[in-house]
């Protein structure tokens, strides 16, 4: 129960994130429609472009969420004086949120069934993508000058 209450926060904290930017840039163009469903990806986006550029440059990741927060609200209430031209969600935007929801849950159900979180979270990945390269390093790395006999 904990690992849904920290998706939907997380899903939560993309969409607003990204509500303002998708408002301004979408406005009044014919893809304004798929508002809802893409405000999520652009929050996405923007958290992780965002958070590199403050852990590396400026801040740890605790002091970064709230800058980013801070600039979301800057920029939500930016979109919201602007009268960004934004419609309800309704029939394409649905449409498409619960085919990317019901692809999603397809293919994390083996997961999800076993009670396993990284469904969610995402656990335990770096092992299983980086054990193969650090394995190929470790028997076949060559120093620099000579050759690993």
């Amino acid at each position: 129960m904990d690992v849904l209450i920290g998706g939907g926060a997380g899903l939560a904290v993309t969409w607003y994130t990204g509500a303002g930017a998708t408002a301004l840039l979408l406005g009044a163009t014919r893809w304004r429609h798929l508002w809802f469903a893409t405000a999520p990806l652009m929050g996405f986006c923007l958290i992780v472009i965002a958070s590199s550029w403050l852990n590396t440059l400026a801040a740890p990741m605790t002091v970064a969420v709230w800058i980013i927060l801070a600039a979301a609200t800057a920029v939500n209430l930016l979109a919201v004086a602007r009268k960004a031209n934004v419609p309800r969600p309704g029939g394409a935007s649905l449409a498409v949120s619960a085919i990317v929801v019901g692809g999603y849950l397809l293919s994390a159900a083996p997961l999800l069934l076993l009670g396993s979180p990284a469904a969610l979270t995402g656990s335990q990945w770096d092992a299983h993508l980086y054990l193969g390269i650090s394995d190929y390093l470790k028997n076949y790395a060559i120093e620099i000058g000579r050759a690993h006999v």
